[in-house]
């Protein structure tokens, strides 16, 4: 079941992503931080994927975290280096609020009988190894996810477009896996290696599913807000 529910969370990420950059670039950068924001939400959620023979643990937040890396390909696709890079300041920007907002809310003193203060302490109780692994992580690889993108597209033009979707997406995706884990699980969880590798295939998978979606999104993108990439290199 784990299995099948990972994949319609990554068809709605990828679907979700197409609905909102259909609209605007603005609206593209408010499904970057959707998306980030949610995946720090749950990335602390270790689920297990049944392979048949053998089960492996995995982040839940894994197949919405891979969506991000279609936003900024598709953002570095129709509008260049520059607004990519925007949109991936404003992700860590949201994300540093999000987490500053929970630890004041957590501060604040729940009325007695409040059921929900300890749910809210749960949501909001960020582990700083993980906060600080994860933002670290986040900046290191989207900008190398846009500068890969970024160089194969001045190499190639607009031809082949699925090679830099997929070498810049693939590369960035394990840096940011081995960065992370590195950080925020080394000496909390035994397996955090398997952990790694196994949330690094699903961002795989998200990777090469999402190839189709860029083309889409490169042919039927918000005509009024295309820029010119001369403007914004």
């Amino acid at each position: 079941m784990n299995m099948l529910l990972v994949f319609v969370l990554m068809v709605c990420a990828l679907g979700f992503v197409l609905l909102m950059q259909r609209q605007s670039l603005s609206h593209t950068y408010v499904a970057l931080v959707v998306l980030y924001l949610v995946t720090t939400l749950t990335a602390g959620k270790i689920i297990m994927l049944d392979f048949g023979l053998f089960s492996v643990p995995a982040s839940c937040a894994a197949p919405l975290y891979g969506a991000i890396f279609l936003v900024t390909d598709i953002i570095s696709e129709r509008h260049g280096k520059k607004q990519a890079l925007r949109a991936v300041w404003l992700g860590l920007f949201s994300v540093i609020a999000l987490c500053l907002f929970g630890l004041i809310i957590r501060a604040i003193s729940a009325a007695e009988g409040d059921v929900l203060a300890e749910a809210l302490s749960v949501i909001f109780g960020f582990t700083p190894r993980l906060v600080v692994g994860s933002l670290i992580a986040y900046v290191i690889a989207q900008h190398v996810d846009v500068w890969i993108f970024e160089k194969l597209k001045n190499m190639h033009g607009d031809r082949l477009l699925w090679l830099r979707n997929n070498c810049s997406t693939l590369v960035s995706q394990f840096i940011d896996s081995l960065v992370v884990f590195s950080i925020a699980f080394i000496g909390v969880i035994d397996n955090w290696v398997v952990v790694m590798f196994s949330t690094y295939v699903i961002k795989v998978v998200v990777a090469l599913c999402d190839t189709p979606w860029l083309y889409f999104a490169r042919r039927y993108g918000p005509r009024e807000e295309s820029v010119e990439r001369g403007e914004n290199a």
